[in-house]
């Protein structure tokens, strides 16, 4: 084993959030090998995730982590009698709820649930990543390497916002996993299982099944599509339309009765978040104009569909907010094709980085700091989080 593995583990065990600027500054100075890489994304994950698991909620309303732990806490003195019961009751979220009663019951303390379900968030996305970097031939130089985990982490990731909503993050992030493998020639049995597990995590997921559609729908199309229902949007609400269907039991029933709710929500986007899909847009269709993608458009159609479904949400907050928030597979899409053929200095490359760092500052001040819906994380001291350990963080109790 290489002697700064050896080094960066250790000190991993004595910060684990110290580690990740250690990482960042390795990475920027020498070059790391894709097995090394893989090895360092299981702790970079677990670092987040050791974070997420110090959440305390500090607003009005509880959390949405908040609830969860409070659910699971009939699983605390619970014996593995309950999981036939959970399997024919919990027909909506049966993944979910399964992997919180046997983490409860196990090691018998709710907050596990956060730090498992960031681990999995985070590490899906590097394996996902991973798979683009070898398949489209990506080179694995310090500089790319820098910026690709310096804007993931710290730029497309709203970290604030996966440790809330755990549930419909992590459903997304094994989902775009699928997506990739898909792309790559995954065996169709194992894609199908997978959806089906992922779908047990949070049924949103349904709404992104479109994506697998990349191949049958030309970018012409999409364009025009996606401008259509752009200025159709203040009029069009995806959920009232999902909620007219005719169904009468069963998972799908359930399935229309939680979209009914969704479809009441009439609260207003603000306009953060439509910059941010506006951005998003136009970097697809500069990327495209300069011929960055490759030649089967694989990636290009996979954005444009994101955001056509996206913002077919427009006209209903809950929907619209949670696809911004959790579209960080289509800003490093987009990254990554930046670094594949643009200079590393220019303009539209450094305004691409700039903003996505700097909105995911704000969007953190605002849910730590001054936001009425807010979390702490290790109390919210810097010291705090550079300093502890593993041990710190892992004794570190926010819920009885």
């Amino acid at each position: 084993m290489k002697t700064y593995i050896i080094i960066l583990s250790l000190f991993w065990i004595i910060s684990p959030y110290g580690f990740i600027f250690a990482f960042l500054l390795l990475v920027n100075q020498k070059m790391v090998s894709l097995s090394s890489l893989r090895y360092f994304d299981v702790l970079i994950s677990l670092s987040f995730a050791l974070l997420a698991f110090t959440q305390k909620s500090h607003a009005i309303d509880d959390t949405d982590v908040i609830r969860y732990y409070e659910s699971c806490r009939v699983f605390l003195n619970a014996s593995w009698d309950v999981i036939p019961l959970l399997l024919s009751e919990e027909i909506l979220t049966y993944t979910f709820t399964l992997v919180n009663a046997v983490i409860v019951i196990i090691f018998k303390d709710v907050q596990l649930i956060s730090l498992f379900w960031v681990w999995i968030i985070y590490y899906f996305y590097f394996l996902s990543f991973e798979k683009i970097f070898v398949n489209e031939d990506i080179p694995l130089t310090r500089t790319n390497l820098f910026l690709y985990y310096l804007f993931s982490l710290f730029g497309a990731i709203l970290f604030v916002k996966v440790t809330d909503t755990i549930k419909s993050a992590a459903a997304i992030s094994v989902f775009f996993y699928l997506l990739i493998s898909f792309i790559y020639g995954t065996k169709k049995w194992k894609l199908l299982l997978g959806v089906w597990i992922t779908v047990g995590i949070h049924s949103m997921v349904l709404m992104l099944l479109p994506l697998f559609l990349y191949k049958r729908v030309t970018l012409r199309f999409l364009i025009f599509t996606l401008f259509g229902v752009i200025l159709l949007s203040p009029v069009i609400n995806l959920m009232n339309i999902l909620s007219l269907f005719p169904i009468n039991d069963g998972f799908m029933l359930l399935l229309q009765e939680k979209v009914a709710v969704y479809a009441t929500d009439q609260e207003g986007v603000t306009k953060r978040y439509i910059v941010i899909s506006i951005i998003t847009l136009l970097y697809a269709l500069f990327l495209n104009k300069q011929k960055q993608f490759s030649k089967e458009d694989k990636y290009v159609n996979i954005i444009f569909i994101y955001l056509l479904i996206m913002w077919l949400c427009f006209n209903n907050a809950t929907a619209f907010v949670r696809m911004v928030n959790f579209a960080h597979f289509i800003y490093t899409f987009e990254l990554i094709f930046l670094l594949k053929y643009m200079h590393k200095k220019s303009p539209q490359f450094v305004l691409f980085i700039f903003f996505f760092l700097i909105t995911n500052f704000q969007m953190t001040l605002g849910r730590t700091i001054t936001g009425a819906y807010r979390s702490s994380y290790m109390d919210n001291s810097i010291v705090k989080i550079l300093t502890s350990s593993v041990f710190d963080y892992l004794s570190y109790k926010t819920f009885f």
